[in-house]
């Protein structure tokens, strides 16, 4: 019987690493590890003007378009 090729049980695959060895094997090079320190309230969160999410373009929807309407 041929060993197992599977990731989870051969001892020369890490099971973890860190990120920046993820991104030194080329992946997610363009990714961002940032807190997203966003302010919560019972109906809505706001995003501070400096957060890392807008810098990187997201943009929070417009959630008044949504649903049923008069």
């Amino acid at each position: 019987v041929p060993p197992c090729s599977h990731a989870d049980f051969r001892q020369d695959v890490p099971h973890s690493i860190s990120f920046t060895a993820w991104q030194k094997a080329g992946h997610d090079r363009n990714s961002t590890i940032a807190p997203l320190t966003l302010k919560e309230t019972a109906t809505t969160f706001v995003l501070p003007i400096n957060s890392p999410a807008l810098e990187s373009g997201f943009r929070l929807y417009d959630w008044s378009v949504c649903g049923p309407r008069p």
